[in-house]
């Protein structure tokens, strides 16, 4: 029996938290290869809505433009500051597209062109429901000088950082990129655009 062919039991499920955040638990049961139940072991997963994430690259500099910025999270463990692709939360009503259309603007002064899909991918499956919408664009950087960026309103000061791709490269060949979607995004660059 393939192990994807096996019976999943999701049952009581209840949520036990609901700010910004929602956070569900379920009691959940999988078939054993022998037909017999595993379970029910509770399970929890933190439904924070979908997202949609670009990597943007001026072709006539060479270069991509990442945006740094604060993290809350990785604070305690880490720089606290992140290097990271463009992204934002998307809204209801919104596609991915929507969604970077008004968050490259936000965080870049940018306009982005050509936005096309390049994954779609979950970046913590074992704990969140969060899908990102990963996209490819076009920028130029010349077109909007200034380096200070992000919504007030939202509490959200970025920083645009216009990287060479050999030094953008070279960071992620150092280990120096710490998010996820960041690796994918810069991955795919050095596989497809030269």
């Amino acid at each position: 029996m393939n192990r994807s062919d096996r019976r999943v039991t999701v049952g009581r499920e209840t949520t036990v938290f609901d700010d910004v955040f929602r956070i569900r638990a379920a009691e959940v049961s999988i078939e054993r290869s022998d037909g017999t139940l595993c379970g029910p072991h509770r399970r929890l997963c933190l439904d924070r809505g979908d997202s949609a994430a670009a990597v943007l690259h001026d072709r006539d500099a060479k270069a991509t433009v990442l945006v740094r910025q604060f993290r809350y999270p990785t604070h305690a463990k880490g720089p606290g500051w992140v290097d990271e692709l463009v992204a934002g939360m998307i809204e209801p009503g919104e596609t991915g597209e929507d969604t970077l259309a008004r968050e490259v603007r936000e965080e870049t002064g940018l306009v982005p062109r050509d936005l096309h899909p390049v994954a779609t991918v979950y970046l913590s499956p074992g704990g969140s429901s969060e899908r990102v919408f990963l996209y490819a664009a076009q920028v130029d950087i010349a077109a909007r000088p200034g380096t200070e960026w992000g919504d007030p309103k939202a509490g959200e000061l970025t920083e645009r950082i216009a990287l060479p791709l050999d030094d953008a490269f070279g960071r992620l060949d150092r280990g120096e990129v710490i998010d996820a979607k960041t690796m994918i995004g810069l991955q795919w660059l050095r596989m497809n655009i030269r």
